[in-house]
C-alpha cells in the first residue's frame, strides 16, 4: 500500500496530517477527473462548432422545405447545453436539427435510447427508450 501526507485544515485554521491510500484514491480521482474533463470537451465542441457554426449560417440547414432553427433557438440551447455540461450531464453524441425550427439532442447507452428535443417554442421534450419502447416522455418549459 502506497501512502501519502494529506493536509486537512479545520475551521479555526489548524491543520493535521492524514495518510491516504494513493493505490485505490489515485486511481479512481484520475479516471473520474479524465471522464469529466472528456465530457465537458464534447460538450464545448458541440456548443463552439456545431450550434456556434449554426448561429453563424443557420441558412446552410435548409433543405427540401425544413425550417432551421433561428439564432434565437440556437441561443437558447447554447445556454442550456451550458447548463447540462456545467451539470455534469454527460454529453449527447448526435446534435440535429429536427427539421421545425427546433434542435434535437441524442444519445444511445446499450438498450437506452435518449432524445432531448428543443422546440422552436423553446418548449423542451425528453423522451427515453428502452429497447425501442417508450419507458418515460416529459414535455416542459424552463423557468424565464
Amino acid at each position: 500500500m502506497s501512502t501519502i501526507l494529506d493536509k486537512e485544515f479545520t475551521i479555526s485554521g489548524e491543520y493535521y496530517l492524514n495518510t491516504v491510500d494513493t493505490s485505490v484514491s489515485i486511481g479512481l480521482n484520475l479516471s473520474d477527473q479524465t471522464n469529466e474533463l472528456k465530457n465537458k470537451e464534447a460538450w464545448t465542441r458541440i456548443i463552439d462548432y456545431t450550434l456556434v457554426g449554426w448561429g453563424l449560417d443557420p441558412h446552410h440547414l435548409e433543405d427540401d422545405g425544413l425550417e432551421p432553427p433561428n439564432i434565437d433557438i440556437i441561443a437558447f440551447t447554447i445556454n442550456l447545453a451550458k447548463a447540462l455540461r456545467d451539470g455534469g450531464t454527460s454529453a449527447p453524441l448526435r446534435v440535429v436539427p429536427n427539421g421545425e425550427g427546433g434542435i434535437v439532442f441524442e444519445k444511445r447507452s446499450g438498450p437506452f435510447f435518449v432524445s432531448l428535443e428543443i422546440n422552436a417554442d423553446e418548449s423542451i421534450e425528453y423522451i427515453e427508450f428502452e429497447n425501442s419502447k417508450i419507458v418515460e416522455r416529459v414535455k416542459f418549459h424552463l423557468p424565464a
